[in-house]
């Protein structure tokens, strides 16, 4: 008999398990189900994670929920997803949390390439809306967050909600590689008008 802190813990990890894994195959997975609905389902017995034996209908139920995510809209929380090279991008990113803290939305907040891959998939795929701070690199997008945008899409995390900011030196161009991930990826996100600055020169002693 488990506690119901090793419950929540085997939930969070069913949906980082779905997120990561499952996530692409939404379809397939709604359809099992429901061909399954009419089954006298006694056990659950997965080959990843606990078996269910008292009530079998919580992980279909979560799965249901999990594969409703794919299209949205998800839970009624942001992830904002970040990285930064000198620290300018950083800055404005912490006034967007703040922001967002301040209206009283839940907020889930990622730096890249620290934060693994997995959490971040896991954090868009439940959360409705996405917020993208990262800097231009070479005329194009942070190349962490590049790739983690690219994994994102190949996941089927579509229809978000978005905004996207970011510094730049001499040029921008993020935006540009940012628009191709998601036309690539055909993630069809609305996104809010993005905001491309210049970052200003610091000295340090």
């Amino acid at each position: 008999m488990l506690t119901q802190e090793e419950i929540d813990f085997f939930e969070r990890e069913a949906v980082r398990y779905y997120a990561n894994i499952v996530a692409a195959f939404s379809l397939p997975v709604k359809k099992a189900i429901e061909k399954c609905s009419s089954l006298p389902i006694k056990i659950i017995a997965p080959g990843h994670g606990i078996v269910w034996k008292k009530n079998p209908e919580k992980i279909i139920e979560d799965y249901v929920r999990y594969a409703s995510y794919q299209q949205g809209p998800a839970k009624e929380e942001i992830t904002l997803i970040w990285g930064s090279m000198y620290g300018m991008t950083e800055k404005a990113v912490d006034h967007a949390a703040k922001v967002l803290e301040d209206e009283g939305i839940k907020v889930h907040i990622h730096r890249v390439p620290e934060t693994d891959w997995g959490t971040v998939l896991t954090s868009v795929w439940t959360s409705t809306g996405v917020v993208i701070a990262a800097p231009t690199y070479e005329y194009k997008l942070f190349p962490p967050m590049a790739a983690v945008l690219d994994e994102i899409g190949k996941k089927r995390a579509v229809n978000r909600k978005a905004f996207s900011f970011g510094s730049y030196g001499w040029s921008g161009g993020a935006q540009r590689e940012l628009n191709a991930i998601m036309e690539r990826n055909r993630a069809n996100w609305n996104f809010l008008e993005p905001v491309e600055f210049k970052g200003r020169f610091e000295k340090k002693i």
